[in-house]
């Protein structure tokens, strides 16, 4: 029997055009197909999406034409390598180019994301993308023990202006969730968030891996035990190291699931029950620009959006694909290895700490309601009193307003900054290690 909140969740997306209950039956029985199936299925799924991008999108019809592309090339992976690939500053510069006005547009979603590499883009979905998006997902946590809908608790980004904010309040009620802010992470805050959890009973926990590792550590050092209703813990945004992982599991007495993806594509890869961390093989092509093994760029293909297509789209993270049997007997390639996303927690006077995703939801604001264009931005905690804003901007640089916007925001979040300096710059280099670090404390800087 379908329970209530099920019911309320599949209403609430089917009023959204997205047919989630056929992908989600799709994606749930091909989980155990063979190799030559998900092959034969990726190559079909990808010729259909070149020939409509060929067609219908001028970037790439400009794009492949350039490289001397026609219609008529045989499609086998070989082939799929040897394509141009693209990356956020084609996204950024090329939106126009690259979306789709056709049919695809009805129910369009539109989703402004600041990036772990700095980049805000904003991408464009149709429904039958977020539909399959939502399935893999659902597939994935049905490894963790969780069904559609279960009640949970989101440990996330608090949006920043009103009619988001009212906008999420509606979403959660639909997805059976409590949401409880990620940006804030003291003692006092987890104590409110603790009882409030208790009293919520939710099924499992989502969340930042820094904030649900601050959260395990709250628990252990005050001999506190999540509600027997958890089930289980998925991590996300963040790389889940094993340590890591091992710490949360350990202090929150339940396992710890690893969930890897991007806001421009979605669900990437879920871990399953045996320790795999599985790509979502029947929505995207996933490939790696090394050697066969070895880390590389990690370039991916989106083969359900029409509405923007993202054909080989290099995500700015790092990591290798593993090619050995998984016990849970799914023949889904896994991934390895991953890194690229590291960030600082910013650090308050009173030695509470703001997550950085605090920081990235401001300029995924500022882009989105004052239309700013910013290429790129890195945000450095110099002392407990200053910050630097390094951003690079297509004119001189942004208007006083948008500044103002950003500095006030930025002092909301940490009320003992007193010095927010703007530094418009020509590049943000990336670490030694490759990480492209856009929130950085040099008060009480992360280990790279």
């Amino acid at each position: 029997m379908v329970s209530a909140s099920r019911l309320a969740y599949y209403l609430a997306v089917y009023l959204k055009g997205e047919r989630l209950v056929k992908e989600y039956k799709f994606a749930k029985e091909k989980q155990y197909e063979s190799i030559d199936w998900i092959h034969e299925h990726q190559i079909r799924e990808f010729k259909k999406l070149y020939m409509y991008a060929y067609n219908n999108i001028p970037f790439y019809n400009q794009l492949y034409k350039k490289h001397g592309l026609s219609l008529n090339e045989e499609i086998d992976f070989d082939f799929i390598s040897r394509l141009p690939s693209i990356q956020k500053k084609d996204i950024i510069y090329s939106q126009s180019l690259m979306t789709g006005d056709t049919g695809f547009s009805l129910f369009a979603t539109k989703k402004t994301t600041g990036g772990s590499t700095g980049e805000p883009v904003t991408i464009y979905k149709n429904p039958r993308a977020l539909a399959a998006e939502r399935a893999v997902t659902w597939v994935g946590y049905e490894w963790a023990g969780i069904s559609i809908a279960d009640r949970h608790v989101r440990i996330w980004g608090d949006p920043i202006d009103i009619k988001q904010t009212l906008k999420r309040r509606v979403v959660d009620l639909f997805a059976n969730r409590l949401r409880l802010s990620a940006f804030a992470l003291s003692d006092k805050q987890f104590d409110d968030y603790y009882h409030k959890l208790v009293n919520f009973k939710p099924i499992y926990l989502y969340g930042y891996v820094s904030a649900l590792l601050s959260f395990s550590e709250y628990l252990s050092k005050n001999d506190l035990m999540l509600p027997k209703t958890v089930k289980s813990v998925i991590a996300t945004s963040e790389v889940l190291t094993p340590w890591i992982k091992s710490e949360m599991e350990k202090n929150f007495g339940v396992r710890v699931y690893n969930e890897y993806g991007c806001g421009e594509v979605g669900s990437i890869a879920h871990e399953c029950e045996s320790g795999g961390l599985h790509l979502m093989e029947t929505n995207l092509i996933v490939e790696v620009d090394a050697e066969d093994g070895d880390e590389g760029e990690l370039i991916v293909t989106d083969l359900t959006n029409y509405l923007m297509p993202l054909i080989r789209y290099r995500i700015g993270d790092y990591g290798a694909i593993d090619l050995s049997m998984c016990k849970c007997g799914r023949m889904l390639k896994k991934l390895k290895n991953i890194h690229g996303r590291a960030y600082d927690c910013l650090v308050r006077l009173n030695g509470d700490k703001v997550h950085p995703e605090a920081v990235m939801y401001i300029f995924e604001m500022v882009k989105s309601k004052y239309g700013a264009q910013i290429n790129k931005f890195k945000v450095i905690q110099k002392s407990l009193a200053v910050l630097d804003v390094l951003l690079i901007v297509p004119h001189d640089k942004l208007k006083s307003e948008v500044e103002d916007v950003i500095k006030n925001e930025l002092m909301n979040k940490l009320p003992d900054i007193e010095y927010v300096n703007f530094k418009y710059v020509n590049r943000i280099d990336r670490e030694q290690s490759g990480k492209m670090r856009v929130v950085v404390s040099e008060v009480n800087a992360s280990q790279d």
